[in-house]
């Protein structure tokens, strides 16, 4: 975890064996396998002043996490963006990066 205390964690009991875990230096991400399933969980940087560093974070640095990912998948965690501006009442928030992963691994939005 970095020195701001922020970060990301997966909590399991002792019986799951999870395998391939990886994280990125800062406590941005984590991710691990379970029975053939990916979990990702990410915490990406928020503020207007950080656009550019979570633009960074969807183009490269959640690369790593996906690495060698098995084709199920589930990725979580505090995105600091929207997809939609119906998802807001506030200040519309979005990511063209964020946009792009979502396509390109064909996930959906929950």
């Amino acid at each position: 975890m970095g020195t701001a205390g922020r970060g990301t964690a997966l909590i399991t009991r002792d019986e799951f064996k999870i395998t391939n875990v990886k994280q990125l230096p800062l406590g941005h991400g984590i991710a691990a396998e379970y029975k053939g399933i990916r979990m990702i969980k990410i915490y990406v940087p928020s503020g207007t002043a950080k656009r550019q560093e979570r633009e960074h974070f969807y183009t490269r640095d959640i690369a790593y996490l996906l690495e060698g990912s098995p084709s199920n998948m589930s990725v979580g965690g505090d995105f600091n963006s929207i997809l939609n501006k119906l998802d807001t009442t506030g200040h519309f928030n979005c990511s063209k990066a964020l946009d792009g992963l979502v396509r390109g691994l064909g996930l959906e939005d929950m």
